[in-house]
């Protein structure tokens, strides 16, 4: 988003966690008429009402921005904001509508043809799945989302899915398979040094 420069009359080009400075940056997009950013900065403030358990205005935030990403045919921004509004649904009690969404933004990212971004709209989609009780829905995305993540070498991923395919798991009697993937986790936790990893499978 755009955010201002202490000390001076400018403005730069920035990640942004500060909603004042979101805000300032949709304030300038809307003076100028740039919808891009206009888009942007109100899926920033999405973001951050998000994390902030703000779920109304997430909400609200992440709808007002997808018109202008649908407008200008942003299908990368779009599907993000589909997923967005996907799990803001989700947390607020409506499955239905949250797994709706989740399909759409699926749908999309597989047309972008970016391999990680497809990888990793398939692991969300898996996991709202989960949650929403989309069992077979679930397992399908994570595995898909595990293979990709494999071929590319991408270890947090492959024990991101792992720990969600293992609570899938859990919901049968494959005793083996829910101790291969658990172990599967700790050696990928040790390698990369992320210990964190290991408190979603003790």
């Amino acid at each position: 988003v755009w955010a201002p420069i202490p000390g001076t009359e400018w403005y730069v080009m920035r990640l942004c966690s500060d909603p004042a400075d979101a805000k300032t940056s949709l304030a300038i997009a809307q003076r100028y008429g740039d919808r891009e950013m206009i888009g942007s900065s109100l899926h920033t403030l999405g973001e951050i009402a998000l994390n902030d358990d703000d779920l109304e205005n997430a909400r609200s935030y992440f709808e007002e921005s997808l018109p202008h990403f649908r407008d200008l045919d942003d299908r990368f921004n779009t599907a993000a904001t589909l997923h967005k509004l996907a799990q803001t649904y989700r947390l607020l009690g409506q499955p239905e509508l949250a797994i709706q969404l989740a399909r759409q933004s699926l749908h999309l990212s597989r047309r972008i043809g970016d391999r990680f971004w497809s990888a990793s709209s398939l692991a969300g989609t898996g996991i709202i799945a989960f949650y929403t009780g989309n069992y077979s829905e679930a397992e399908d995305y994570l595995q898909e989302a595990n293979t990709i993540y494999r071929e590319m070498g991408f270890k947090v991923g492959v024990a991101a899915s792992n720990v969600v395919l293992r609570a899938l798991v859990s919901l049968g009697d494959d005793r083996e398979k829910f101790n291969a993937l658990a172990k599967e986790v700790l050696e990928i936790a040790a390698e990369i040094g992320r210990k964190h990893i290991t408190r979603s499978v003790s």
